[in-house]
């Protein structure tokens, strides 16, 4: 998952630096970006208070770029946390909300983001031909592969996985157009009938924001949101 996300930074003119020992992603000194990686079985443990050695140890890795005079009123008001879990042969978004919940909604210190994947998915994205960030869009943007996802097909996973990027990556949105002649609207109404269309609007609303996909209630709960899509 590192490999990914290093890949969508990259193309997103984010750099990966090393300072005092720390690994972490700058953005023009604007941002900055920790990452982590836990199991599923470490995630499903979780409990409050949160006692994860490698939560504690990006903690302290904040602090200590906090304290950095050039950057550190940045770092402190503009952080965020990727916290990568790996699954074993799919995943499954609702067995671990309330583990997700607990991490997402800490207030202190960074912002926190919860990505699950298996080492497939993963090995799928980087296998994409050409600009990562542009396949990516395009493949959420693909009529026959939202159809497989909307069936809840088994083969949806791999779509399930890459909206789940666009929701969690605040920097990874879709783009305005699909080419340079047709808009989104248009794609939608050409392509998907009145049912889809809704579900698909409500989609482009979420995964296109820049800010973060909220988990304050029910009805904003990523398990929630895939099953608004599925809903009959």
């Amino acid at each position: 998952m590192n490999k990914l996300f290093e890949k969508i930074c990259e193309e997103s003119l984010i750099t990966k630096e090393v300072r005092k020992e720390i690994d972490f992603y700058n953005y023009d000194n604007k941002s900055f970006n920790f990452t982590i990686d836990i199991d599923e079985d470490a995630l499903g443990a979780l409990t409050l208070p949160i006692k994860l050695d490698e939560y504690e140890e990006s903690i302290r890795s904040f602090q200590i770029l906090r304290s950095e005079k050039d950057i550190g009123s940045t770092v402190d008001k503009n952080s965020a946390l990727f916290v990568f879990v790996k699954c074993t042969d799919t995943i499954d978004w609702s067995k671990y909300r309330k583990q997700v919940l607990l991490l997402e909604e800490d207030e202190f210190y960074m912002k926190k983001y919860v990505i699950l994947y298996t080492d497939q998915l993963v090995k799928d994205a980087l296998s994409y031909k050409g600009e990562l960030i542009e396949t990516l869009q395009k493949y959420v943007l693909e009529t026959k592969e939202y159809e497989k996802f909307y069936n809840l097909n088994n083969d949806s996973f791999e779509y399930s996985f890459i909206v789940h990027l666009f929701l969690k990556i605040p920097f990874l949105s879709l783009p305005e157009k699909i080419d340079a002649f047709k808009g989104l609207s248009e794609f939608i109404e050409e392509k998907l009938n009145e049912k889809e269309r809704g579900q698909m609007d409500f989609l482009l609303e979420e995964a296109g924001n820049i800010e973060r996909f909220e988990f304050l209630d029910e009805k904003n709960d990523l398990g929630e949101y895939l099953k608004i899509l599925g809903d009959d």
